[in-house]
């Protein structure tokens, strides 16, 4: 499945969600939304990035990794 997303003067801004369950792409503030089910952690490896007529460059990329919301027995 593919999905595009034109920029908005000249940037596409994504915001990529990764659960133990699920997967939600939102791109340009809500332009795009994109849920993907996660069946096993390698479902994850599956998404790529793709510039279609040029090329692209990252300004920025920021990971963070949350703790659980519920306390682990």
């Amino acid at each position: 499945m593919a999905n595009s997303l034109a920029p908005v003067n000249g940037v596409v801004q994504l915001e990529i969600l990764v659960d133990r369950g699920s997967l939600e792409i939102f791109g340009n503030g809500g332009l795009l939304y994109m849920p993907m089910p996660v069946t096993s952690p390698a479902s994850t490896s599956l998404v790529s990035l793709t510039c279609a007529d040029g090329s692209a460059t990252f300004n920025s990329l920021v990971v963070s990794k949350l703790d659980a919301a519920w306390p682990q027995p």
